[in-house]
Parts: structure tokens; sequence; C-alpha cells
């Protein structure tokens, strides 16, 4: 008996990439030099790329839509003309 679903664990996930890179940067800051503390800076950009690229795949804006019926083509069926225009 799983207490929470993989559906809901994907839902946090941006928040909890941003949460455990917060605590990865907290824990790096004291240990490292004044001289190399830039490279903090580009890991930070980095996990905030990282949970916007998850939030995005997450709304589904990498999925590709289906076509709708309409404009599907059958390989049986007759090509169709649009109609006649009509000049009023």
């Amino acid at each position: 008996m799983t207490i929470v679903s993989t559906a809901d664990l994907l839902a946090i996930l941006p928040e909890l990439l941003v949460m455990t890179g917060g605590c990865l940067l907290l824990v790096l800051d004291p240990s490292t030099p004044q001289h190399r503390k830039d490279w903090l800076t580009y890991l930070s950009l980095a996990i905030l790329g990282a949970a916007f690229v998850v939030s995005y795949w997450y709304m589904g804006a990498f999925a590709v839509a289906p076509r709708p019926a309409s404009t599907q083509i059958d390989s049986e069926s007759p090509p169709t003309r649009p109609p006649p225009y009509v000049a009023r």
C-alpha cells in the first residue's frame, strides 16, 4: 500500500528540486573558499532551470496534441473542394 502516489510526487517535483537544491547550496556555501563562490551562483541557476523545465514538462507543454478527426485524411475518400465563392 502506497501512501503517496506517483502522480502526487510528480506534481511537487519542481518544489522538491528547488528545496533540495537550496539545502545543497546551504551546505556547500560555508565550505567553499571565497574565490570559488561564483560557481554556486551557476549551480543555483541550473537548479532553478531544471525546476522550470520539469514544471513546463508536467504542464504538458512538450506533449504533442493529437490532430482533430476532421483534418485526418482518409485514403479511400476523394479529395473535397471548398464551396465556390458566391458574390452578393
